[in-house]
Formats: structure tokens, C-alpha cells, sequence
């Protein structure tokens, strides 16, 4: 089998090396230039793709996609006349068909890439560093100032800039008489202690600017971290504990992750959070964290740097392919006080999810291009979370194709937390109907290293990310497709991301290993 992937050789006086993508057949291999050159730091050598990191990375990777696709594709050609598509057949068939892209608008888009870094690195910096602290602001400039604070809207839609506040007492204040800490002092009585409060809206206004003018990040990634924001802004009202860049220390991150993970058990909050839900929180504090020692020349304390981003190891809930069969077929009764809900269109996005293995996102968000349909006779896009290009060939299934005929190609049909409440409802019917997985499933949470006990029945488990589980899972096991195959077909680029998707149900493993031992002695005896 053939395969292709990009490497980095050639480094000029620029320390910037040649992008260049080896085509592979039986262990021999060619390379093949894309005309691309970049510094090493924004290369993932594993994966054979250009970092987020670089501005043009999503030309780049179409590039490097546009090149492999057409390599294999020669290889095919050579294929179908008989002749073996060596690296040097594939070469002399390559000479007579070279791959074409406008190496001249790239070249544009590199030098103002170049030209926009140099100029702008400083100015953005610069305005980022000269940020002047809260505590040391007049009255006039701190009202001058774009700190997003409730209190402060208020204020100023219902009076402009005021001459004379109220405290919460119902004593006025007369503005040119105070300074910028009595009149926050004054409108913030919910704080126990002025550094706390200070840091609070200096941490505040850092982070906004991190959130907000962040242009390399999606909607859904800038909800998350307003989301964290606010989360870790009310631990520190809840707890006087200051956010101070200096106070990043084992005893923050420990207090820190007692608040979301015991939370309500100490009966001071709501949160009750697991390892895998706080190790999120830490991991944007810390990416927020090195945002403002890098960009800002904040000093902030270096323990941050050794706070773990714990986990836990998901149980991995699929469907096998009698399990969608007997989804594609079962016939969903009405259930009392959930009548007209819209049962076989979930049904459908469910065995569409399984057989794609596309997540509910790029399914919702895809227009799928008929012309490519057509002729390729698969699906092929962006995906909305790490921008690569999955290709889904349609002979994968024949319902790929009935699914998006019924639909007329848009499936953006149904919202996400719809499909999970709906879908838990179809597996618990279909499973009591053909009287499977009655028994619940034992799992285990973890908060630091206290171990929590739960057991579920499989329908509860279930939701839109187990369509993706459900199409790896069976793709390795049943079709015996590869790990770098299955990262093709999704359009993913971590091979340790994809694990977690595939099942280690230890009945599937085995199986596939005597499945495998079974064809290599059919092999075998063929060949005597």
C-alpha cells in the first residue's frame, strides 16, 4: 500500500527548511517538493502537517493534502493499467502530470506575512506591557479604562462619568475627592480585602484581552474560556485568595482544585467536579499564564509551570455493527410526555455519526460539495475543530449516501444537547425491545486520587462523541483499517487523540487478533 506524508529537509541561510512530501511504496520511497518553506518550530513531524502556529498553515496543509492526494492518485492510475506504482514509476507518470499550485500568490502571502510579523509584533506588545496596574490609577484614568465589570456599566450608562457616588450605605461621595481605590472600594464591598479586589480586575482586564483578541481560536474555544474566566474570577471572590502573578504556587492550584472538585460537598459552592474537568481549568490557566509572560513581560511565579493537568480514563461507549443495524431498522414508539419529538431523524444523524465517524459539529456544519460527491464519490471538508480535511469515501456504506439523499445534503437539522437527550432515549427503548445491555457498566472518577464508584446502564453513557468511538472502534477492529488510515479518512492529526476513541474492550481485541491469525493461515495455505 501506498502512503504519503510531509517531512522537512534542506535548510537554508534563513534556518527555514524545504517542506517536502515522501511518497512510500513497499519501503522504497521518492520525495516530492511542495515549493513551501518554514522554520522548524512550526512543523508537527509526527503528524507531517504545518502547526496552527503558522499564519498560512491552512494553505500550507491544503498544499501538502493536494499533493499526497495527487501522488496516490497516480499511484491508482499506475494500478489500474497493472504496473506496480513504485516511487520511480510514480515519478516518470509525475513528470508527464506535475502538480501545479500558484506558487507566486503564495510567495505573496508569505512576504506579508513577514512584513505584517515585523511591524506588528512590537506595536501589539508594546501596547500589552504599558498596561499601567489598577492600584497605581487616578480616579479619572480608571474611568477611562475598558474594564468590563457589571458594576461599572451600570454606573456609567445611568450616569455618564459621574461627580458623586452612593455606597452601599446610601452616603455620597464627591468623585474629584476620592481616588480610583476608594470609588472601587466603595462599588465592590463584596470583597474581603483591597489586594484581592485589585487583583481581581487586573487579572480580569489581562484575560479579556487574551479571550478577546484572540484571532486564532474558534467561537467555541473563546466560550470555554470566558466560561473558565468567570469560574476561576468567583473562586477567588469565594476565597480571598488573591489572583497575583506571584501567587501561582502548589498551594493556589491545590485550594484551586479543592473549590471545583469538593466545592459542594463542603457545602461553599455548587461545583463537584472530576480530575478530567479540572484538568481542563488548569490547562487554560497555564496556556493563559505563559500568554502573559510571553506577550506581556509579566513575571509570574514558575510554579505555575509544574501544575499537572490531571485525567481520567474515559469509558469508551460504541456500537457495534449489529448495534446500527438494529438502530437503522428499530421503530421508535411514541413516549409519553415526549410526543412529535423527531425520533428518526436522530435516529438517522446517529448512523450517519457512526459510519462517518464526522463529528456533530462538522455534520451540522456542512454543505457538502455535490460536484466532489459526484466524482469522487466521497465526502471531503474541513473539520471545525482542528481544520483538517477528512476524506470519507461513501463505499464505506450505502447508507452514508441514503442519509444525506433524504436529507437533501444538509443535515444542520438538529442542536447538539438535543441529539444527546434524544438519542439516550431511542438506545434505552431499542435495548429493552431486543433485551440487551441490561446489566449496568461499572466506571470509575477520580478527584486527585479519592476513587468514586458509579455504575450506569449503557443508554445513559451513550451521546454524539460515541458516533466518533463507534466508527474508529469499528474501522480497526471490523474493517482492520490502520491508525494513520483512520486519521486520513477524519482528517485528525494526533494519533494519541485518536486512541481514546478506539475501544479496549478486550473481546473486540481478541477477536481482531484471531480474525487476523485466520486470514494469514488462509493466506498461507492458498500459497501451498
Amino acid at each position: 500500500m501506498a502512503t504519503c506524508k510531509a517531512f522537512l529537509k534542506d535548510k537554508n541561510k534563513n534556518n527555514e527548511y524545504k517542506v517536502w512530501v515522501k511518497y512510500t511504496h513497499q519501503s522504497a520511497w521518492k520525495p516530492f517538493s511542495t515549493g513551501i518553506t518554514i522554520l522548524p518550530e512550526h512543523f508537527d513531524k509526527e503528524d507531517g502537517r504545518v502547526l496552527e502556529s503558522h499564519p498560512n498553515h491552512t494553505p500550507f496543509n491544503a498544499i501538502i493534502h493536494a499533493l499526497s492526494s495527487h501522488l496516490l492518485s497516480l499511484a491508482k492510475t499506475l494500478e489500474s493499467k497493472f504496473t506496480k506504482p513504485s516511487p520511480d514509476n510514480v515519478r516518470l507518470l509525475y513528470d508527464e502530470n506535475p502538480f501545479i499550485h500558484n506558487k507566486r500568490t503564495l510567495k505573496q502571502q508569505e512576504e506579508k506575512r513577514k512584513e505584517t510579523e515585523s511591524k506588528g509584533k512590537k506595536t501589539v506588545k508594546s501596547r500589552y506591557r504599558n498596561l499601567k496596574p489598577i492600584k497605581d490609577m487616578s480616579l479619572k484614568e480608571f474611568l477611562r479604562t475598558d474594564i468590563d465589570s457589571q458594576w461599572h456599566k451600570k454606573l456609567m450608562q445611568k450616569h455618564g462619568e459621574p461627580t458623586v457616588i452612593q455606597d452601599i450605605h446610601g452616603n455620597d461621595h464627591i468623585v474629584t475627592q476620592i481616588y480610583a481605590l476608594d470609588y472601587i472600594r466603595i462599588l465592590t464591598p463584596q470583597f474581603k480585602s483591597n489586594d484581592t479586589r485589585m487583583a481581581y480586575l487586573d487579572f480580569k482586564r489581562y484575560a479579556d484581552i487574551f479571550i478577546e483578541e484572540s484571532t486564532d481560536i474558534s467561537e467555541s474555544t473563546r466560550k470555554q474560556r470566558r466560561s473558565w474566566l468567570n469560574t476561576i474570577l468567583e473562586f477567588s471572590l469565594q476565597t480571598d485568595i488573591a489572583l497575583t502573578w506571584d501567587n501561582f504556587n502548589q498551594d493556589f492550584y491545590k485550594s484551586y482544585g479543592r473549590w471545583l472538585m469538593y466545592g459542594k460537598r463542603d457545602g461553599i459552592n455548587e461545583n463537584d467536579l472530576y480530575n478530567n474537568s479540572f484538568g481542563s481549568h488548569v490547562k487554560r490557566l497555564t496556556t493563559f499564564l505563559g500568554w502573559c509572560e510571553k506577550e506581556c513581560d509579566i513575571t509570574v511565579n514558575e510554579r505555575y509551570k509544574d501544575y499537572k493537568v490531571l485525567s481520567e480514563e474515559k469509558e469508551i461507549i460504541s456500537l457495534d455493527p449489529q448495534e446500527i443495524n438494529m438502530l437503522w431498522e428499530y421503530q421508535m414508539p411514541e413516549v409519553k410526555g415526549l410526543e412529535n419529538k423527531p425520533w428518526r431523524l436522530v435516529q438517522d444523524i446517529a448512523v450517519f455519526g457512526t459510519l462517518t465517524g464526522l463529528r456533530i459539529s462538522d455534520i451540522k456544519r456542512s454543505r457538502f460539495n455535490l460536484d466532489i460527491l459526484k466524482r469522487d464519490k466521497a465526502l471531503e471538508a474541513k473539520t471545525l475543530k482542528n481544520k483538517g480535511n477528512y476524506y470519507i469515501p461513501l463505499q464505506l456504506d450505502s447508507r452514508i449516501e441514503l442519509i444525506l439523499k433524504k436529507y437533501e445534503y444538509n443535515l444542520n437539522i438538529i442542536q447538539e444537547q438535543e441529539f444527546n437527550k434524544l438519542i439516550k432515549v431511542v438506545l434505552k427503548h431499542m435495548n429493552q425491545h431486543h433485551d440487551i445491555h441490561q446489566t449496568p457498566i461499572t466506571f470509575y472518577r477520580y478527584k486527585f486520587r479519592e476513587e468514586f464508584k458509579f455504575e450506569r446502564l449503557k443508554h445513559d453513557l451513550y451521546s454524539s462523541h460515541s458516533n466518533r468511538r463507534s466508527a474508529v472502534t469499528n474501522w480497526h477492529f471490523e474493517l482492520g483499517l490502520s491508525e494513520q488510515e483512520i486519521l486520513v479518512i477524519l482528517g485528525s492529526k494526533s494519533i494519541t487523540e485518536l486512541k481514546k476513541y478506539i475501544s479496549k474492550n478486550p473481546f473486540k481485541v481478541k477477536e481482531s487478533v484471531l480474525r487476523k491469525v485466520r486470514e494469514h493461515q488462509d493466506s498461507t495455505n492458498t500459497n501451498l
